[in-house]
């Protein structure tokens, strides 16, 4: 599939709310840039219950790859290009968990990791917040939120619930602070000490 040949400025103002996201992945595969790559997630978070799956590829740029609809998942055979591992991401979520520990342990900060609870086992959980990392945001947001909400219900439901982790996106911000929860990239968290 190639991308389509109709304006972004389209995208952005509007012009292509009236085309289903299904439309959307079908007619565009690569895409040439991040204002591009934002209008479309924009036109699928527009239409509930869809969420585009967009990933970089080091020779073809930004691919469109994979939507997530209410009800089914549309996967293009590119997809292949960009395997979710699960062992991957788990070493990567480790990471992630370990570098907000050690900060959190330098700020004087009391934590605990892989807290067991009714709802699952939330990874890092101090006095005020509930942390649950994720390597990719652009990846299993919904499922995240889903995550932290109930971990906090079955911990304390006055803690705040924070997603954390890579690939933090406007759209991924905006879609969780609507449901009270807050996506904070680890890297600028750590640099500008927002963990707590």
């Amino acid at each position: 599939m190639t991308r389509t040949d109709v304006p972004f400025s389209q995208i952005r103002t509007g012009g292509f709310c009236r085309v289903s996201p299904y439309a959307l992945f079908a007619d565009i595969t690569y895409i040439r840039n991040e204002t591009e790559r934002d209008a479309i997630v924009d036109a699928c978070f527009a239409v509930r219950g869809y969420v585009p799956v967009i990933d970089r590829h080091p020779k073809y740029g930004w691919v469109f790859h994979t939507l997530h609809g209410p009800e089914l998942t549309w996967r293009k055979q590119c997809a292949e290009w960009f395997p979710q591992e699960a062992a991957t991401r788990g070493t990567a979520e480790q990471r992630i968990e370990d570098a907000i520990c050690e900060h959190l342990r330098a700020r004087g900060i009391a934590f605990r990791r892989q807290v067991v609870c009714r709802g699952g086992i939330a990874d890092v959980v101090t006095a005020e917040r509930v942390y649950e990392v994720k390597a990719n945001l652009s990846h299993g947001l919904f499922r995240a939120i889903g995550q932290v909400l109930v971990y906090r219900a079955a911990i304390d439901p006055a803690l705040e619930p924070v997603i954390i982790g890579r690939t933090v996106t406007r759209q991924s911000t905006s879609m969780a602070a609507s449901v009270g929860v807050l996506v904070s990239d680890v890297d600028q968290a750590i640099r500008t000490n927002e963990l707590r």
